[in-house]
């Protein structure tokens, strides 16, 4: 390996500054009010119901808000839980704000820490140059104001490589505690996300000394210093996060359901595979679209000779191993565009090798153009991702007019207004605001029935919400009116909110993806007026009639 390149205190203060002026218009939005991001609402809530009460626990979607009788029986046990008990104690001790800091600055570490790697294998203006299109990336950006465990555990990539490279660098006498320190990087990214684990493989074959050639160490594999501490660390760190699961989990037949629906199974192996193809691809891209670029342009280099002629080789193997993951489970994916960060690291690394052989200018600016595009998109996607002014005026409206332990279901069935268009997740983002249980739609008896069915015997109180723009069956409302034992009426008025732009983009690519949209497709009744105020009728449920409920899981007829 060749002698690795200084290291001036200048490019690093460039390149954080840098990073401070791409996420410094993200950082300002958090400061709105419009944010609540899903590991933030769990700390919010573990602490509500008090830590030691819950033993550290999650709680699954729909039972993260208000307040449950049984709330062990809905324990979230699909992430490792060391992370989130130090983002519950740094929501305790500093809010929002303490679980941000530690979510950026992480991000800020692994942009400089992905230049210091890059410098060890590339000429300076190259590694450069890749840092900067690195710390700009869209999945980076939007991740770095995002408290998201899958994203949050790519800073393996770039803690690892360095080990390793430190590893290769350390006399004899050094290599075992530096070897031992690889293997507690990997246990200590197991644990902060699962996923975090499938960058052994490439990992591995970074390890293995230039002059031995990979059959060799195949063959003899407990030669190679570090397999054996990351595969131990890997191993503990998978044992302990399966242990988390058994431990935790409410029943084991729930999560091998969870299991089947991630995997697609039951749809059709390949059928379930290909009409989510468009969004895999499209989030796939987006996450780093100048380093997709850049790594597609190293393709032809990669046999050529670097100071570490397995790099592009194991940057290869991680993304096979990436879109073999997606391909097995492809609905994290579809829902979820974080677990892309893991592959930006990888990019980098390629679009580096791209630039030592292509040192031109037609290579930098096209790349450069790219970069500044996505960071752009970046932007209008996080301006517009967030709770809009309906969902915050509703969730203000519902906060003090019911209990926290108060069943709340509602007949919000279309994007009417005062809700836009493109508002798809207003019912959701009105739950977590208002920290209320609501669920939507609610129209008939029969659905009230279904979607009381997985909270009884357990349910305390029921509300009716009715909104006088959205559908509901007469009958069922002449059901609510008498069994209620307390009638509300309220006109909420909405603020006017500007188009949000990129939800109104997706709204539009949603409508032509049809069946293969994700989640979040909903229907309309056409172009969204100006918004202008809901009119709600809060009915409260006799205890008889939740009595009734928590009995026949179905209403009284």
């Amino acid at each position: 390996m060749e002698p690795p390149h200084p290291h001036p205190l200048r490019p690093c203060l460039a390149l954080a500054c840098i990073w401070l002026a791409a996420h410094a218009l993200p950082l300002f939005w958090l400061t709105d009010g419009h944010y609540d991001h899903w590991e933030i609402v769990q700390a919010h809530k573990v602490l509500d119901y008090g830590f030691a009460a819950r033993a550290g626990a999650m709680l699954s979607p729909g039972a993260y808000v208000g307040q449950l009788a049984n709330p062990a029986d809905y324990n979230y046990v699909h992430h490792p839980y060391p992370i989130f008990w130090l983002y519950t104690l740094l929501y305790g001790l500093f809010g929002k704000a303490g679980v941000y800091v530690l979510a950026s600055a992480t991000a800020l570490a692994g942009s400089l820490l992905t230049w210091r790697v890059l410098t060890r294998f590339f000429p300076p203006r190259a590694a450069w140059f890749a840092a900067v299109l690195f710390t700009i990336a869209h999945a980076n950006v939007e991740f770095a104001t995002n408290t998201d465990f899958f994203a949050l555990s790519a800073i393996v990539w770039p803690i690892a490589v360095l080990a390793i490279v430190r590893l290769k660098e350390a006399a004899e006498h050094e290599r075992t505690r530096r070897a031992w320190v690889l293997g507690v990087i990997i246990f200590l990214g197991g644990q902060i996300s699962w996923l975090s684990l499938s960058a052994i493989p490439a990992l591995m074959l970074l390890c293995i000394p230039h002059d031995l050639p990979l059959g060799t160490a195949i063959r003899r594999p407990w030669s190679i210093p570090g397999w054996r501490p990351m595969l131990l660390g890997g191993t503990l760190s998978l044992a302990l996060f399966i242990a988390n699961v058994v431990i935790y989990s409410a029943g084991l037949h729930g999560d091998a359901d969870y299991i089947a629906l991630q995997m697609g199974l039951g749809d059709g192996f390949l059928s379930s595979r290909l009409s989510k193809l468009p969004v895999l691809a499209l989030r796939t891209a987006l996450a780093a679209p100048a380093l997709w670029l850049g790594a597609i342009a190293c393709l032809p280099h990669v046999r050529q000779r670097l100071p570490e002629r397995r790099l592009p080789a194991a940057m290869l193997l991680y993304i096979a191993i990436f879109a073999l993951i997606i391909f097995t489970i492809p609905r994290l994916l579809s829902l979820n565009q974080n677990v892309t960060r893991l592959i930006v690291f990888p990019c980098a690394l390629l679009t580096a090798t791209a630039l030592t052989f292509h040192p031109g200018r037609m290579l930098r600016g096209s790349l450069a153009l790219l970069g500044a595009g996505g960071l752009l998109f970046c932007y209008g996607k996080l301006h517009d991702y967030r709770a809009s002014a309906a969902s915050l005026a509703l969730a203000g409206w519902l906060g003090p007019n019911t209990a926290p332990d108060e069943f709340v279901f509602a007949n919000f069935t279309r994007l009417t207004p005062p809700v836009s268009s493109w508002d798809g997740e207003f019912a959701a983002n009105a739950s977590v605001a208002a920290d209320r249980l609501l669920f939507s739609p609610t129209t008939t008896a029969t659905e009230l029935a279904a979607q009381a069915q997985a909270f009884t015997p357990h349910i305390r109180r029921i509300s009716i919400l009715l909104d006088d723009s959205q559908p509901i069956d007469p009958a069922f409302r002449a059901q609510a009116e008498a069994n209620s034992t307390d009638t509300l009426r309220a006109s909420v008025p909405v603020p006017h909110e500007a188009v949000m732009v990129f939800k109104t983009a997706r709204e539009t690519m949603w409508k032509l993806l049809g069946t293969h949209a994700p989640q979040y497709a909903a229907p309309t009744t056409g172009a969204a007026a100006p918004a202008t105020a809901f009119h709600l009728t809060l009915y409260r449920l006799s205890p008889e009639y939740v009595r009734r409920i928590n009995e026949h899981a179905s209403p009284p007829r």
